[in-house]
């Protein structure tokens, strides 16, 4: 059992205000053991949260503290530290920052929330007559009452202003008010919702082909012009995969397939719809077929790259004595097989499981060197 809770206020290290709670664990038991305090916030749920939706539960864990072993029949003191900070409540539409709400603040030690809330209403006078399912320990509460504060935590500890970052992640910032009814402490059966299904807008559209590359602007990624437009889908040029392989364009009787830098794959890709450009995302282990440019499907383990996941089957070749997996494409490789060869000191197979993102060695070695990778 707990007893003899005290509260102190303080100064934490970081100049801020802070309560130290003060609590005897006593054990009852037949057997020596360890127990975990816990300290909870019962905070304001005022009208101010109501019309500015604020949302807060009604008790929430704050602090902890662990204690020694208890032999039985002693007790041990321990002292847990609460930031006033950790008190404060976030206040989306209102302020835009932290605030500390007005009205009556509780702190209570307790073994769970269920046990917290019941300590809480046992400050407030209530018993198991008022339909609580067990008596609450007021002896357990401190309280104390605070005025309304936008400002003392409206910033971080080094001094940056805390403010939203993500209104646009909001459906009811960005769609306009009210198309979304969040769930609210304050109507529970009133605010329940089973779906939402939201729609694509004509505003999203310029945000999706601007907002990644803007946001970390060209001083930080030099992107070309034509990615500040949305990509030409479904021309219907007549170009198909088949044009790309295989021609003497050049008329001297030798077949040639077209280099990956050549204009033509650009033109290619604007045959595509807007569902086979997804598809074509979705491709470890797949390739997707693309019927607007006669492209077939298959199964290619690790994607377009052109690597293939199989140690014993085709696609194998030999370096040095030592096996490595194919690239279909030399060109596009570059020095791939050497990187492996000077990799693979350890003389196992080398794997490359996503090239550019993590690079597997032996079972007990994953290389994330993107330097490496770039190579």
């Amino acid at each position: 059992t707990y007893s003899d809770m005290k509260v102190e206020e303080g100064v934490n290290a970081y100049g801020e205000k802070c309560y130290n709670l003060t609590v005897t664990v006593i054990n009852h038991g037949g057997m020596a053991g360890k127990d975990t305090v816990e300290v909870y916030l019962s905070s304001p749920y005022t009208q101010y949260d109501i019309d500015n939706k604020v949302e807060k539960a009604a008790v929430q864990l704050v602090g902890f503290g662990k204690t020694g072993i208890i032999e039985p029949g002693k007790s041990e003191t321990i002292t847990i530290q609460v930031d006033e900070r950790d008190l404060a409540s976030y206040d989306a539409y209102g302020k835009k920052t932290y605030i500390l709400d007005a009205g009556t603040y509780y702190l209570t030690a307790a073994t769970d929330a269920h046990n917290a809330v019941n300590n809480v209403l046992a400050a407030h006078g209530k018993t198991v007559a008022d339909g609580m399912d067990a008596e609450g320990d007021s002896s357990l509460v401190y309280s104390w009452d605070m005025e309304f504060d936008a400002t003392t935590y409206s910033k971080s500890i080094n001094g940056t202003p805390i403010t939203n970052q993500l209104d646009h992640a909001d459906p009811n910032l960005y769609y306009g008010e009210n198309v979304v009814t969040f769930l609210s402490r304050s109507d529970w059966s009133g605010t329940w919702r089973e779906n939402i299904e939201l729609a694509i807008i004509d505003k999203m559209i310029p945000e999706l082909a601007l907002d990644r590359w803007t946001g970390i602007g060209r001083d930080f990624y030099e992107y070309p012009e034509e990615w500040e437009n949305m990509p030409v889908l479904n021309e219907k040029n007549g170009l198909t995969l088949y044009d790309m392989f295989e021609m003497d364009e050049d008329g001297d009787g030798i077949m040639a397939n077209k280099d990956y830098d050549d204009p033509a794959w650009t033109k290619l890709l604007r045959n595509l719809t807007m569902d086979e450009l997804i598809k074509v995302g979705d491709c470890f282990h797949w390739r997707h077929p693309v019927p607007s440019v006669n492209a077939p499907g298959s199964r290619d383990e690790n994607g377009p790259q052109g690597l293939t996941v199989s140690l014993f089957g085709g696609g194998l070749v030999t370096i040095d004595g030592k096996k490595a997996e194919a690239v279909k494409s030399f060109t596009i490789a570059g020095n791939f097989f050497e990187l492996i060869k000077n990799i693979d000191t350890l003389g196992n197979e080398i794997r490359w499981g996503i090239p550019g993102r993590t690079t597997f060695g032996a079972p007990d070695v994953l290389v994330r060197d993107m330097s490496v990778a770039g190579k």
